[in-house]
C-alpha cells in the first residue's frame, strides 16, 4: 500500500532508495529555482541563468544512466502502452525537424523535448511502489504550485491609482513568475485539481495545509487574469460538481446540488468580474461581434487568436504532413499571415491554441499525436476508474486515496486541456514537468493492477549508451548557444558601458558564427554600425561601414528571411547603389506585411522610380497615401523627382479613398475616421469636398472652415475645448483664428519672452490656413520594433529595434500638434482588401496566401 505511510517530506535519498538520488534531487532543485525566477520563460534564453535548467536536465540524464547501469535494481518502462506513445512522438518530432526549413531552430527544440524525456524516465524510476514515495511526489507537485502562487502574489504590484481608476484589466493581469499571465494561469489551473484532491485525501493539519494552498492557488489564478485558465477552471469545476451530485442520492443529492450551485455561482461571478470578459460578452451580445474593428477594440487578443488560427491552417494547407517544424512558427508566420490581420501581430511564435499549433508545427503527424495521446490516456483513465474502486471483480480492497489521486489527475488534465485551447505552453518548463508528473502518477496507479516487467540487462546497456549519446547531443547544441549568449551579452556591455565598438563587433561576429541560424547578433551588429555611421568622415572608413552593414543585414536575412523588417532594412541600404535588388527586398516587405505605419510602399515606390518605372511608382505612392493619410501632405513632395509626379499621386490617392468610402456604409465603425481623413485630404489638396455628413474631429472640421467661416470654426473649437481644456492643439488653432481674443491664453502657457514674441509674429504673418499649417517643419523618427525574445528565443533579441526609414522624414509640425491625422483601426478588412486588389492588379504583387506562398528571391551573390 504505497499511500499507507504519508509522512511529509523526507530526504531524496530515502525517497529514491539510494545515495545517487542526490543527483536527481539537485537537478529538481535547479529546475525549481529557475521556474521561480521572475520572467522565467524569457530567462530560458538568458545568460547565465540558462545554465540552471540545462544543468538540471543534464543531472537527470546522468542519474538515468546510473540507474540503467545498476543491474541489480529493476529499471521500469512507463508501461501500459505509454512507451510506444513516447516512441512515436519522438519519431514524429524528428521527422518534422528533418523537413523543417530552419533545422537549427528545430534541433534546439528537439533537444528540449529530449530533456523532458530524461526527466520522464528518471522520475518514473525514482518513485517506488513501496512506502510513501507517490504521496511525497504528490505533495512535491502541490508544494511547487503553492510556492509559485505565493511568489506570484508577492511579485504582484497593484497600485492605489490603478484601483482608483478602475483599471482592473491591468490590475488582474499578473505575469509573474513564469513571464506571461497566460503561462501563469495555465500552470496554476493545471496544478489546482491536484492540490484539491490532496486536501480531500489528507486528514488533520495536512488537510488544512493543502486546503489553504488550494485557496492560494485559486486566488493567484484569478489575479493572473488569464481567461483561458478561468475557462478551464469553470469547466473542471462544473464537471466535478456534476459528478458529485450524480454519485449521491436522495437528500444527499439535494444538499450536494445546493452547495454545488452556490460554488459554481461564486466561480462564475468571479469570472464575470474580469472586465475583459465582460467587455467581450457585451460586444458580442450587443450585436457588434461581426464588426471586426469594434470587436478588436473591445478584445484584440480574441481577434488575434482567430487570425492566428487562420495562419495555422494556412501553414497546414501548405505543409500538411510534417508542418513547419518544431519552433519554426515564428520564422514562417509572416508568410502565412492573413491579409485581414491589418497592423496586428507579426513574427508570432505560437498560435495560442495547442491543437492548431501542433497542426501547424508538426502537420498531420502533430495533430495525430495530440489525438492519440488524448485517446490513450483517456483509455488508461477509464480502465483505472473502472477497476480502482474497492471490491471490484473480487479484487482486494483498494485505498480510497488511489481514486482521489486519479480524480485529481483527470481534473488537472481536464482544466489544463480546456485552458490550452487558448494558448500553447508545452515548452514552458514548469508546465511540461507537471504534465509529465501527472502521466507518471497515472502509470503508478496502473501498476497496482498490472505492473510492467523491468527492462532486460542487454536493453539497459543499449539504452544507457543511447542516453549518453543524447547527453552529448544536448551539449553539442547547448554549448555553442550558451557561448553565443555570453558573447552577445559582453558585446552589449562593451558598447553601452565602455563604447568599445571593435570589441563588441568581434564578439557579435563570433556569436553569429557559432549559431548562424539565430539572426540576433548580425542584426545587432548592423544596428550599431548604422548608429555610428554618421560620425565617420574618412571615405575608406565609410565604405567599410557600409560594407559591414550590408554583410550583417544579409546574415540576419539568411537566418530569418521572412522577417519583414530585415527585408525593409536591406531595401533601404541597397537603394542608392542597387535599386533592382532593393526592389526585391521592398516587394518582400510589403508582401509579408501589407499594411504598416513605416512607409513601406514609399520605399517600394522609390525603388521603382530609381528604375524609371514611373507608373508603378505612382501606384505605390498612392497606396502609401491610402495606408498613411499624412503621406501625401509631407514636405517631400516639394522636392524633385517627386514633385513632378505629385499631381498624379494625389489624384490616384483620392480615387482610392473614394473607392474605400464606396465599400463602406456610414454605420460601420471605420467610416467616420475614413470620411474625416478623406475630407481633410481634399481640403489640403484643394479638391471639391465630400458631402457634409457632420462627422469627424472638431479640429479638422474647424480647420476646413477656418478661412471661409471663422465663426463656425470657433464655435466648434470652443465646444471641444470645454471637453478637453488641456488640448494645446485646439487652443493653438483657436488662437490662430482669433488672435485678438485667444492668443494671450496660449502665450500664458510660455514663460519665454522671445518665444512669446516669435509665436505672436508667426500667427500674424500666416493668415491662410494652409500656409499657416505648413509653415513649420520638424523631423521625426519612425516606429521601432520591440519584444523579439519570444520570436527568436534569445534574450538579446529584445535589443533589435531598428526599422530604417527611406530618409530622414520631415513633417509639418503644426499638423502634428493639431493631431489632424488619424491612424486606421488595427483591423480594417475593407482597407486591406482594397490594398491587396490594387497591389495585385496594378503592380502584379499577389499576397503569399493567394499565390502558393511564393515570394521573389533576391540574388545574394550580387551583394557579396
Amino acid at each position: 500500500m504505497f499511500f499507507k505511510d504519508h509522512t511529509l517530506p523526507q530526504a531524496w535519498g530515502q525517497l529514491m532508495g539510494q545515495k545517487s538520488a542526490l543527483i536527481a534531487g539537485l537537478g529538481l532543485v535547479l529546475l525549481a529555482l529557475f521556474a521561480w525566477l521572475p520572467f522565467s520563460y524569457y530567462r530560458m534564453v538568458q545568460w547565465p541563468l540558462i545554465l540552471l535548467w540545462q544543468v538540471g536536465f543534464l543531472l537527470w540524464g546522468g542519474w538515468v544512466i546510473l540507474q540503467l547501469r545498476r543491474f541489480k535494481q529493476p529499471f521500469l518502462p512507463l508501461g501500459h502502452g505509454l512507451d510506444g506513445m513516447v516512441g512515436i512522438t519522438l519519431v514524429g518530432i524528428v521527422l518534422s525537424s528533418l523537413a523543417a526549413p530552419f533545422r537549427g531552430v528545430a534541433l534546439w527544440n528537439v533537444v528540449l523535448v529530449l530533456g523532458y524525456g530524461l526527466v520522464l524516465y528518471g522520475l518514473r524510476n525514482g518513485i517506488k511502489l513501496e512506502g510513501s514515495s507517490v504521496r511525497q511526489v504528490w505533495w512535491s507537485v502541490a508544494a511547487m504550485a503553492i510556492a509559485n502562487a505565493g511568489l506570484s502574489l508577492a511579485y504582484w504590484r497593484p497600485s492605489a491609482d490603478m484601483w482608483q481608476a478602475g483599471n482592473f484589466a491591468s490590475a488582474i493581469r499578473n505575469a509573474q513568475p513564469l513571464g506571461h499571465h497566460n503561462f501563469e494561469g495555465g500552470y496554476l489551473v493545471l496544478s489546482l485539481p491536484l492540490v484539491v484532491a490532496l486536501a480531500l485525501a489528507e486528514q488533520g493539519w495536512q488537510r488544512w495545509l493543502a486546503s489553504g494552498g488550494a485557496l492560494l492557488i485559486a486566488i493567484a489564478t484569478y489575479i493572473s487574469g488569464s481567461r483561458g485558465a478561468a475557462l478551464g477552471l469553470i469547466v473542471w469545476l462544473t464537471l466535478t460538481l456534476a459528478l458529485r451530485i450524480f454519485t449521491h442520492s436522495g437528500k444527499h443529492r439535494r444538499r450536494q446540488g445546493i452547495v454545488s450551485a452556490a460554488i459554481l455561482v461564486l466561480a462564475l461571478g468571479a469570472m464575470a468580474s474580469n472586465p475583459r470578459i465582460r467587455t467581450t460578452v457585451q460586444v458580442i451580445l450587443g450585436g457588434q461581434g461581426l464588426d471586426l474593428s469594434r470587436l478588436s477594440a473591445a478584445d484584440s487578443p480574441l481577434i488575434d487568436r482567430l487570425f492566428m488560427a487562420q495562419a495555422g491552417l494556412n501553414i497546414f494547407g501548405d505543409r500538411p504532413w510534417l508542418g513547419a517544424g518544431p519552433g519554426n512558427i515564428s520564422r514562417l508566420f509572416n508568410l502565412y499571415r492573413p491579409i485581414d490581420m491589418g497592423t496586428g501581430l507579426d513574427h508570432v511564435q505560437q498560435l495560442h491554441n495547442t491543437p492548431i499549433h501542433l497542426l501547424a508545427e508538426l502537420g498531420i503527424v502533430g495533430i495525430g499525436l495530440y489525438l492519440a495521446w488524448g485517446i490513450w490516456v483517456g483509455r488508461l483513465w477509464w480502465r483505472l476508474a473502472r477497476q480502482l474502486p474497492p471490491g471490484r471483480d473480487g479484487r482486494r480492497p483498494v485505498p480510497k486515496d488511489h481514486r482521489t489521486l486519479l480524480m485529481g489527475i483527470s481534473g488537472s488534465f481536464c482544466a489544463y486541456g480546456v485552458s490550452s485551447l487558448t494558448d500553447y505552453q508545452l515548452e514552458n518548463i514548469p508546465i511540461a514537468l507537471t504534465l509529465i508528473t501527472n502521466l507518471i502518477l497515472m502509470a503508478c496507479l496502473a501498476d497496482t493492477l498490472a505492473p510492467p516487467p523491468p527492462l532486460s540487462a542487454l536493453f539497459r546497456r543499449c539504452t544507457s549508451l543511447a542516453t549518453l549519446a543524447l547527453l552529448a547531443l544536448c551539449l553539442q547544441v547547448w554549448l555553442p548557444f550558451n557561448f553565443a549568449l555570453a558573447l552577445g551579452q559582453q558585446a552589449v556591455i562593451a558598447t553601452d558601458q565602455r563604447q568599445d565598438l571593435p570589441t563588441a563587433h568581434r564578439k557579435w561576429l563570433k556569436a553569429s558564427q557559432l549559431i548562424p541560424w539565430d539572426p540576433t547578433y548580425s542584426a545587432l551588429a548592423a544596428q550599431q554600425l548604422v548608429l555610428i555611421e554618421q560620425g565617420i568622415s574618412l571615405p575608406d572608413d565609410q565604405a567599410a561601414i557600409r560594407e559591414g552593414v550590408i554583410e550583417n543585414l544579409v546574415a540576419a536575412y539568411q537566418a530569418a528571411p521572412y522577417d519583414a523588417w530585415f527585408n525593409n532594412n536591406l531595401a533601404i541600404r541597397l537603394l542608392p547603389e542597387a535599386a533592382d535588388q532593393a526592389e526585391v527586398f521592398a516587394i518582400r516587405t510589403v508582401e509579408l506585411l501589407p499594411r504598416t505605419q513605416n512607409y513601406t510602399y514609399y520605399i517600394l515606390g522609390l525603388t521603382y522610380l530609381a528604375q524609371q518605372k514611373t507608373a508603378a511608382a505612382i501606384t505605390a505612392f498612392a497606396l502609401e497615401g491610402l495606408v498613411t493619410p499624412r503621406f501625401s501632405t509631407l514636405p517631400i513632395w516639394q522636392i524633385e523627382p517627386l514633385r513632378s509626379i505629385y499631381p498624379d499621386v494625389v489624384a490616384q490617392t483620392l480615387d482610392l479613398y473614394d473607392a474605400l468610402l464606396a465599400n463602406l456604409s456610414p454605420d460601420q465603425s471605420p467610416y467616420p475616421i475614413l470620411y474625416e481623413q478623406a475630407q481633410l485630404l481634399r481640403w489640403w489638396h484643394q479638391r471639391p469636398p465630400l458631402p457634409d455628413l457632420d462627422m469627424g474631429q472638431p479640429v479638422i472640421r474647424a480647420l476646413i472652415q477656418a478661412d471661409q467661416n471663422p465663426a463656425a470654426a470657433l464655435a466648434l473649437l470652443n465646444e471641444a475645448i470645454a471637453v478637453e481644456p488641456q488640448n494645446i492643439g485646439l487652443q493653438m488653432l483657436r488662437a490662430w483664428i482669433d488672435p485678438d481674443t485667444y492668443l494671450d491664453e496660449v502665450i500664458a502657457l510660455s514663460n519665454d519672452g522671445q518665444e512669446t514674441e516669435a509665436l505672436r509674429a508667426h500667427l500674424r504673418a500666416h493668415r491662410q490656413a494652409r500656409a499657416w499649417i505648413t509653415s513649420l517643419t520638424e523631423r521625426k523618427g519612425i516606429r521601432q520594433r520591440q519584444g523579439l525574445t519570444f520570436a527568436y528565443r534569445n534574450w538579446g533579441a529584445n535589443a533589435i529595434d531598428m526599422i530604417l526609414p527611406p530618409a530622414p522624414l520631415e513633417f509639418y509640425a503644426l499638423a502634428e500638434l493639431l493631431a489632424v491625422y488619424r491612424e486606421w483601426p488595427r483591423e480594417f478588412p475593407a482597407l486591406d482588401q482594397l490594398v491587396e486588389t490594387v497591389k495585385a492588379d496594378q503592380l502584379g504583387l499577389v499576397h503569399p496566401t493567394r499565390n502558393g506562398y511564393q515570394l521573389p528571391t533576391p540574388d545574394l551573390s550580387q551583394l557579396s
